[in-house]
């Protein structure tokens, strides 16, 4: 069991780090430029979800024997290439919206983008130890990460600069090395194969379009709305998002399990939903701690308090997507996001021009709520097609 639940206890720290990064940021600046850093935090993980290519999970569905050295170079060469297209994308994203009030402070933006490409890079590496059944050096990467991330917080915090945050991407350098080397050494020798990049693409597409729901609010948001409104949506989905990474992980783990009917996805999806709600609840009851910690308030607060009760709806939709992955329906997975995300884009224009920023906020419940019927239908269409092959 410690073995099994060392992934989402690594990936849960490593997560929560995030809230010492944002610390950072929230004590080191104020007025209209630490609303400014706060709003590029967001717009940085939310390119990361854009530039994620599949890598990790295309590396996931392999079987231990068919992973050698040949089959890892090409997939983590596309994508380091497109993370640092994301990184990219990001800067200049935050550069041209919040030039004024960011100032200077567009080099922090720059090293927050470089250490998260680099992170992404390493989850992407290590997936072959998840395939080996070695989950707990699986985590092992996360761990590391998360140390190194406290350690140059707390620097920054006690001289009272965020200049030594410029060390993260150099932690993350060293560490994505060190796990390197380890599955170099693991791997065999194998034949190069063809078709590679389409094939992880095929994951890619279909995991970067869920970022046209899941991330579209905080994007066009940040056209349509002022700074501090911005950073109010910024603050509110970061501190969520190190809840959703539990979900994720035990879905991802699930992927093998569900293949082989070990277990079900709606058992599944009620326990991940129910957690959700927890996590909501314990959110809520932990946000005055949570505003003295960071130096910063949520300004208005029922922009907390509408994505939190996105949360359960959320969780499960992760389950239902493992659902699919473990049946090999990417496809459908793909369709469903493009569909819920063309809704949710409409839906966060109309919101902004009209509405504010708690209206915005209010489209994560309805992007969840859609994805949810959505892969719920594509599974259930799936299980009645195969019975009625069965029956005939």
């Amino acid at each position: 069991m410690l073995r099994l639940g060392a992934p989402s206890s690594a990936a849960v720290l490593l997560r929560l780090t995030q809230f010492v990064v944002l610390a950072c940021l929230g004590h080191l600046s104020s007025g209209p430029t630490q609303a400014a850093l706060i709003s590029s935090f967001g717009v940085v993980s939310a390119f990361g979800v854009l530039a994620d290519s599949g890598a990790a999970n295309y590396l996931l569905g392999s079987s231990p024997e068919h992973l050698s050295r040949q089959r890892l170079i090409p997939v983590v060469r596309l994508h380091g290439m497109i993370a640092l297209a994301g990184a990219t994308a990001a800067v200049i994203y935050c550069a041209a919206v919040f030039a004024e009030p960011l100032g200077d402070g567009v080099l922090i933006v720059v090293v927050l983008a470089a250490a998260q490409a680099l992170d992404s890079l390493i989850r992407a590496v290590r997936a072959p130890l998840l395939v080996h059944g070695l989950d707990h050096e699986f985590a092992g990467s996360d761990f590391l990460l998360a140390g190194a991330k406290v350690v140059v917080a707390i620097i920054s915090l006690a001289v009272g600069s965020l200049i030594p945050l410029c060390a993260l991407p150099v932690a993350s350098l060293v560490i994505g090395t060190i796990f390197w080397r380890r599955i170099w050494r693991m791997l065999p020798v194998g034949e190069r194969e063809r078709g590679t990049a389409r094939r992880v693409l095929s994951f890619g597409i279909a995991g970067a379009s869920s970022a046209l729901y899941s991330q579209s609010p905080l994007l066009i948001g940040g056209v349509l709305l002022p700074v501090e409104a911005v950073a109010a949506l910024s603050l509110a989905s970061r501190i969520v998002q190190p809840t959703e990474i539990v979900p994720a992980t035990l879905a991802q783990q699930a992927i093998p399990r569900l293949r082989a009917g070990v277990i079900g996805v709606v058992p599944l999806a009620l326990g991940l939903g129910g957690l959700g709600l927890l996590a909501g609840g314990a959110l809520w009851l932990l946000r005055p701690l949570v505003e003295v910690l960071l130096g910063v308030a949520f300004e208005p607060v029922m922009v907390l308090a509408v994505i939190l009760l996105a949360l359960p709806l959320k969780f499960a939709d992760y389950a239902l997507t493992s659902g699919l992955y473990s049946r090999g329906m990417v496809r459908a997975k793909l369709i469903v996001s493009l569909m819920v995300g063309a809704i949710v884009i409409a839906a966060t224009v109309a919101a902004a021009s009209t509405g504010g920023v708690v209206a915005v906020a209010s489209v994560w419940i309805l992007a969840e709520a859609l994805l949810l019927l959505g892969l719920g239908g594509a599974l259930m269409l799936t299980r009645k097609q195969k019975e009625d092959l069965c029956g005939s």
